[in-house]
């Protein structure tokens, strides 16, 4: 998960779970089990990224008739859905050297790693001891239920996850009287039919990959709360007497240890002072009404329908066009420092860009096939323009174009010229050894660190000879007829000081890839830049 789409994730969440918030404070007379389903929806939301819903919706707007709209009344939704992703030119990202000490994202991605192996063997450990506690158990017969005695000080609970066991400890009748019993065996009994451990062993998921945000604690919380009153509601519903009930839950505390886990659901926990005081005045939680399920199923129908709609109004969208942009001259920046381009839901952004780059995104060429002025690769410009629509990856940027034209007084004109080039065909005698990469966006990355250099991510044919095309020094055409995209890893360190590029990555591709490198003559065609203003309107 890279750090833009994760951060895009976790506000979602964030304000997913405040709403969420918002409605369980608005419902707190109400039955507890109402509570616990919006608990464990915000919680169940940490899984379930906005964006996921946004492709479906894309991807359902493929069967519904093609309607061009504009984007204006969709932004809202556009910005709460789409990842704060960034988009690269033809799906490639080339990265620069990067010094020894880690970003960071590298040490928080590390660090959250680390965080979450440690809770996951601390749950490891814990299942373990309670699992030989369950099977060192021997069958029973407490108040007309079937449980498992245990000789160890745990509290009675519900022990098991996809088969579910009443765990009781030896002696608890010889403590409780008949009547307080029974009422504890009614407890549990609600936790086995709610599949209270299947729900918490959910959120239990969600804490060890988002353990370090707090708000997942806060529902891991909650959710013991509601199901534990959602419990007791259930018992009192049933005729239980609410003395011997209330009694009994303090008997089980005075001699009992609690469950280790939050997936083997128990009699304490929840605000046992509060509970013990809502049993004995026999408060029990109001059924929905009309406008209260109206309220949450339009809040449900909202959180899932709203992103499925804004997928499929993207995906209808009309073009964008830049209309209003900055453009200045950078500052304080080398001309060997890299050019960036970011493309957001709402942005397009270029940093220390030269305009001759820029006119290659902007028409959708490579960089040999650019000619015009000298100063068009010294001189570097930082660009910012809102955007409201969709960038189709491997595409010329929308509205791009006309922005250069209007802003540099661009003038262009094409021609088609015998250039040398290097072929990308198969190795003749090799098998091509190539996976194809699956579904979604295909990214390839470029990595050039202290004497080595590697390629890896997934990408098509076109896209590895684009980035070849740097690699090798040399115009690169993808002749090789594979359609689709596929797995790449490459090694594109030189074997020796001094050897040409070109030879080198034949060399890798064939050894690695079973792909090679020809060179051949072949027409090209050059956009010839004619005119092109050095300071911006």
């Amino acid at each position: 998960m890279s750090e833009p789409f994760l951060l895009n994730h976790l506000w979602q969440s964030t304000v997913f779970a405040l709403v969420a918030a918002a409605l369980a404070a608005l419902l707190r007379r109400y039955q507890a089990r109402v509570r616990f389903g919006i608990w464990m929806a915000a919680s169940l939301k940490f899984l379930l990224p906005f964006s996921l819903l946004t492709a479906a919706g894309r991807a359902l707007a493929a069967w519904w008739p093609a309607a061009r709209v504009t984007a204006a009344p969709i932004q809202a939704a556009v910005a709460f859905t789409v990842p704060f992703h960034e988009l690269y030119l033809n799906g490639v990202v080339v990265t620069p050297a990067r010094s020894w000490m880690l970003g960071w994202g590298d040490a928080a991605a590390g660090l959250a790693l680390l965080g979450s192996a440690a809770l996951l063997a601390r749950w490891i450990v814990r299942s373990r001891r309670l699992a030989r506690i369950v099977r060192a158990a021997r069958p029973g017969e407490l108040a007309g239920a079937a449980v498992r005695l245990t000789s160890s000080a745990v509290e009675p609970g519900i022990a098991g996850v996809f088969r579910p066991v009443m765990l009781l400890p030896e002696g608890l009748d010889e403590r409780l009287s008949p009547e307080q019993l029974e009422a504890i065996v009614a407890h549990e009994l609600c936790h086995a039919r709610r599949r209270d451990n299947l729900w918490a062993a959910l959120h239990m998921a969600v804490e060890t990959v988002f353990w370090f945000h707090p708000l997942v604690w806060w529902i891991g919380a909650q959710l013991v709360a509601e199901r534990e009153r959602a419990c007791d509601e259930a018992v009192l519903r049933h005729g239980r007497d609410r003395q011997a009930y209330a009694s009994g839950m303090l008997a089980v505390c005075r001699h009992y240890l609690e469950s280790p886990l939050a997936c083997a659901a128990g009699v304490t926990g929840g605000g046992l002072a509060d509970r013990v005081a809502a049993i004995l005045h026999g408060r029990a939680g109001r059924r929905l009404g009309l406008a209260q399920k109206l309220l949450l199923g339009g809040v449900g129908l909202a959180a899932l329908a709203g992103p499925l709609a804004a997928g499929a109004l993207m995906a209808t969208a009309a073009p964008t066009t830049l209309t209003v942009a900055t453009i200045t001259p950078t500052r304080g920046v080398s001309v060997r420092d890299a050019a960036n381009l970011r493309i957001g839901p709402r942005k397009l952004q270029l940093d220390n860009m030269p305009l001759r780059e820029m006119v290659q995104i902007a028409y959708g060429v490579r960089a040999y096939q650019v000619e015009g002025p000298a100063w068009m690769e010294t001189e570097r410009f930082d660009v910012s323009a809102p955007m409201t629509n969709r960038f189709q990856v491997g595409q010329p940027v929308p509205g791009l174009k006309q922005l250069l034209i209007r802003r540099f007084r661009l003038a262009t004109h094409e021609e088609t010229r015998d250039l040398r080039v290097l072929a990308l065909v198969r190795a003749p005698g090799d098998a091509v050894r190539l996976a194809p990469a699956g579904g979604g966006n295909a990214v390839l990355r470029y990595r050039i660190a202290a004497r080595k250099a590697e390629l890896g991510g997934a990408a098509g044919m076109d896209q590895l000879a684009e980035l070849l095309t740097a690699a090798a020094r040399a115009p690169v055409l993808n002749l090789t007829g594979m359609p689709g995209s596929y797995r790449l890893q490459l090694d594109l360190s030189p074997a020796s000081p001094g050897a040409p590029a070109a030879a080198e990555v034949a060399r890798a591709l064939q050894k690695q890839l079973g792909l090679t490198l020809e060179s051949q003559v072949k027409p090209v065609p050059i956009l010839i830049v004619d005119h092109a203003d050095r300071v911006p309107r």
